[in-house]
């Protein structure tokens, strides 16, 4: 993978991210963004670690980046997960009045699940030998 595919790859990831931000997780009696679901700010946190290593393998080739960045996209995914489990959770979006509405997920999940996919390609991925035709 040349320099050029790895940012496009970690500029994917924070679009992703940035667009999970704003597009709803929720449907429950109106659209909800991450922002109003429980433990958002674990995802937020995760997302924004594997971001930072993601471009710093743009710059850098530390011995560390790449299972960095394979446990933070890991973990970015199981937080969007664990996340995405309180989509229907009435008491934290509607206080202690929750309507009587069936609860949908939204598209930010896979939003934020792309976002991770791509930044942690950008931190992970090895760059192609040499050998094997391929700029280095």
């Amino acid at each position: 993978m040349d320099f050029f595919t790895r940012r496009t790859f970690a500029l994917l990831g924070i679009g992703g991210t940035a667009a999970a931000c704003v597009v709803p997780w929720s449907h429950y009696a109106g659209l909800y963004t991450v922002l109003r679901l429980p433990l958002w700010g674990v995802w937020l946190a995760t997302a924004a670690v594997l971001h930072a290593v993601s471009l710093l393998r743009l710059v850098r080739d530390a011995p560390w980046i790449r299972p960095a960045g394979v446990a933070l996209g890991l973990a970015t995914v199981a937080a969007a997960l664990l996340v995405q489990r309180g989509y229907d959770d009435g008491a934290a979006l509607h206080g202690p009045v929750v309507p009587l509405v069936r609860a949908h997920p939204g598209f930010g999940i896979a939003l934020a699940a792309l976002g991770a996919m791509f930044a942690t390609g950008a931190a992970a991925v090895m760059e192609r030998a040499a050998s094997d035709g391929g700029p280095r």
